[in-house]
């Protein structure tokens, strides 16, 4: 139950995150800060083409690190399986998202996004990163203590090997 529970809450929160990552470039362009759309539509091309466009080569090469990391461990990882999952593998994909997972994912994608903020805003404006201010203003710690967050699925897997060499020890 515990484990369905979390698949829930991570499935939503993964679908209304990713709705957030694929509004962003559509607003950055109306600050007015000379980054322009590309014309092909794709999600991960969109972002690809607008953190190029950032004038610091090292922070362009953060920010395309961090938004790599989104893209591969949280987009196609996990979003992709869930919302065009037609394949037995898709659904292997699914169960596999844990808690921990999806809140990296999130830091990752929240980060580019602060990279391209600070981008679009300079240098009228100063952009901090806000992961920590995002987290505190939904009640969440800004790193994430994997303790707190087991996997439920391998807390299973022993609990069941701990039961079974229980009755098999009884029954001896």
């Amino acid at each position: 139950m515990l484990r369905k529970a979390e698949l829930k809450q991570c499935v939503q929160a993964i679908i209304l995150f990713q709705a957030m990552m694929e509004k962003v470039p559509y607003f950055i362009p109306e600050i007015d800060a000379g980054l322009k759309l590309p014309s092909r539509k794709e999600f991960a091309h969109i972002w690809e083409y607008l953190l190029i466009q950032i004038k610091d080569p090292a922070t362009q090469v953060l920010a395309k690190a961090e938004f790599d990391n989104y893209n591969n461990n949280f987009y196609k990882a996990f979003r992709n399986p869930i919302i065009h999952g037609k394949k037995a593998d898709d659904i292997t994909k699914i169960n596999q998202i844990r808690v921990s997972g999806v809140y990296e994912g999130m830091n990752h994608g929240w980060r580019a996004y602060d990279y391209l903020l600070t981008e679009a805003f300079a240098p009228q404006q100063t952009h901090e990163p806000s992961w920590a201010n995002m987290c505190a203003t939904h009640g969440i710690s800004s790193t994430i203590d994997l303790y707190d967050y087991p996997d439920l699925f391998n807390l299973e897997v022993q609990f069941n090997k701990k039961h079974l060499d229980g009755a098999r020890a009884a029954t001896d």
